[in-house]
């Protein structure tokens, strides 16, 4: 199955979740690249970040150097499935909530961060947050992270 996401709009930066695996470790469990064209075509590069053994309260920072300095909109695309977390995104003191939860493997609702400062010399972090699971989840508090595009 190929990947029928389009390619980043112009000017549009995406930095694909399986690139970073292998750059970072959450306070709890750990991450590293999935492959997801078996679940269909809905994922970028065909893969995830794929953040497994976490429990609620662990914590897995992101740091993009490459984003540009200014006013950025970021929007991170994440994965849902039955066995998936509730969490929460921090990006400058912006909060977003996001129930994981799906009965099937699909592509989440992107989580939309508006007019985030890129400061010079700062990466822009990410933190994710596993805050619980929906009552309907199997509670293995998994997390999957297709993409971040900065905009």
């Amino acid at each position: 199955v190929n990947s029928q996401v389009p390619p980043p709009a112009k000017g549009v930066i995406r930095v694909e979740g399986e690139s970073l695996s292998d750059k970072f470790k959450p306070t709890g469990g750990q991450i590293r690249a999935q492959v997801m064209s078996g679940f269909g075509p809905g994922w970028s590069g065909n893969s995830h970040l794929w953040w497994t053994g976490g429990r609620p309260g662990d914590v897995l920072t992101l740091k993009l150097p490459s984003v540009p300095v200014g006013n950025r909109k970021v929007t991170l695309f994440p994965t849902t499935a039955r066995d998936y977390a509730t969490i929460k995104v921090s990006i400058n003191g912006q909060l977003r909530e996001s129930d994981l939860y799906t009965e099937e493997v699909l592509p989440g609702t992107p989580l939309l961060f508006e007019k985030v400062n890129v400061s010079p010399g700062e990466p822009l972090q990410i933190d994710i947050h596993i805050t619980g699971s929906n009552d309907a989840a199997v509670p293995r508090y998994m997390v999957g992270v297709d993409r971040i595009e900065v905009e």
